[in-house]
């Protein structure tokens, strides 16, 4: 006599393997995945490929929730050439951009093995320049941000790595790290260039560290 339906108790564990699935084929999942990710978790995406004034991610994703932050940048670049690309962040949702900040990078012209240096900066603004003079060339960027204790009560220092095309018309890679004096939990993070619209495509991580 054949059966059709197999108890549940009457199944080990480990008696259906590859060996008895198709694992070409498709299969649908109907049910619900609970639990808490632990780990890095992509918080929110912006698509700005058309053109914004400005790339914002504000307290709705930016929470005390996570401990550190990652951003990851794609085709970077500006509608206007020869402009910085600015960083802010805030600690009451945007109202307000006042803490100092101190930055240091390295630079190296991709195309000329002799053009290559460091340099220091400091603003009270709580505006961060990466990287250099920017072109409008839709080849764009790449940015890797991390901020590092961003919900903690101390200053926070971000690391970076951009590599870009410059408004000269030829490729930079720099990597840099700001000091950022203020001792406030940070919920608001801001992108944008110095003059006309930013372009790109930019993806916040929450690590809960």
């Amino acid at each position: 006599m054949s059966k059709t339906t197999i108890p549940t108790a009457g199944i080990a564990d480990d008696a259906i393997g590859n060996t008895k699935l198709d694992l070409t084929a498709n299969y649908a999942f109907t049910g619900t995945i609970t639990g808490t990710p632990q780990d890095m978790v992509l918080l929110s995406t912006v698509d700005a490929s058309s053109g914004t004034s400005e790339v914002v991610f504000n307290s709705t994703v930016v929470t005390s929730t996570y401990k550190h932050f990652y951003v990851i940048g794609h085709r970077i670049y500006s509608s206007s050439n020869s402009v910085n690309f600015e960083f802010s962040m805030s600690s009451d949702n945007g109202s307000s951009f006042t803490n100092d900040c101190k930055r240091g990078q390295v630079y190296r012209n991709l195309y000329s093995g002799s053009s290559f240096g460091h340099e220091q900066s400091t603003t009270n603004s709580g505006v961060a320049v990466i990287g250099g003079s920017i072109a409008n060339s839709s080849a764009g960027g790449s940015l890797n941000l991390y901020i590092n204790g961003s919900a903690y009560s101390t200053w926070k220092y971000i690391n970076y790595l951009f590599g870009f095309r410059h408004s000269g018309g030829e490729a930079y890679a720099t990597n840099g790290t700001f000091e950022q004096q203020n001792s406030n939990p940070y919920n608001y993070f801001k992108f944008r260039t110095s003059s006309g619209n930013i372009y790109g495509y930019y993806f916040l991580y929450g690590i809960k560290g």
